[in-house]
């Protein structure tokens, strides 16, 4: 089950755009990626139907991310930031 604030989001805020100095700060010891304590972020996934859609994306990363997390962005190269389930 989505969490309350997700579906909100989603539904008010999805398919969004980042600034192109907007970054998501690792602050985990080690960092989740190696080597990098920032991430870019491109925009967050929702429900309409376009390159940011969230059905269409949980299919992409299906074979690629554990079935407990939910990609809920996107990232350069090829890459989701995701939400625990």
């Amino acid at each position: 089950m989505v969490p309350n604030f997700v579906s909100f989001y989603l539904q008010y805020y999805g398919n969004d755009y980042f600034n192109d100095d907007y970054y998501f700060i690792d602050d985990n010891e080690p960092p989740l990626i190696a080597n990098e304590e920032y991430y870019a972020m491109d925009g967050v996934f929702g429900l309409h139907d376009d390159r940011n859609n969230l059905e269409k994306n949980i299919e992409f990363y299906k074979d690629i991310i554990p079935n407990e997390f939910l990609p809920i962005a996107d990232m350069p190269i090829c890459r989701a930031a995701m939400l625990y389930a």
